[in-house]
């Protein structure tokens, strides 16, 4: 079954390789689409909080210079919102580079393809094959009854879990 899927993703290749590229490309944006899409909020709301951050300890110290607020407090303020600001910077960046997902996607499916290549004519299942293409394979419970078939997973190296 393995070495039967391997042997479909490479036809797919060797057929219309920018087709191929392409359903690659699009099954591993469905797959992290979502986590994307929430990220990209999250990104968009730490951004607005720590710009409104920048502003609120500005005024703080402002308040402070025109004694409108005392010094204990100016400090508590000032840093509350600085540890705050510090904590979402660190978050910031994190979410920037996951949102970076879709260049990468572009690379893993290159370096996919390239390794596929090399297996397009594989006439049996080899050790190295599997440890160049396959990240890990799944295979469900038994069925209860004894005639029903097993689901299994292949998780490919660069591209994901396929059925």
């Amino acid at each position: 079954m393995v070495l039967n899927d391997i042997r479909a993703k490479a036809k797919l290749i060797l057929d219309d390789e920018q087709k191929a590229r392409a359903d690659f490309l699009k099954y591993k944006e469905q797959i992290s689409a979502a986590k994307y899409n929430a990220d990209k909020k999250d990104l968009a709301q730490k951004t607005k909080r720590f710009n409104e951050l920048e502003r609120l300890t500005q005024s703080v110290y402002e308040d402070k210079v025109l004694g409108k607020i005392p010094e204990d407090i100016c400090l508590k303020l000032l840093a509350k919102y600085t540890e705050e600001q510090t904590a979402l910077k660190t978050e910031i960046e994190e979410l920037e580079n996951a949102l970076s997902v879709v260049s990468k996607n572009e690379a893993d499916v290159d370096e996919f393809i390239r390794r596929l290549k090399r297996y397009t004519d594989v006439p049996e299942l080899t050790r190295e094959l599997c440890l160049e293409l396959i990240e890990y394979i799944t295979i469900g419970a038994s069925p209860d009854d004894k005639t029903g078939a097993r689901e299994i997973h292949i998780y490919y190296k660069l591209l994901g879990k396929d059925t």
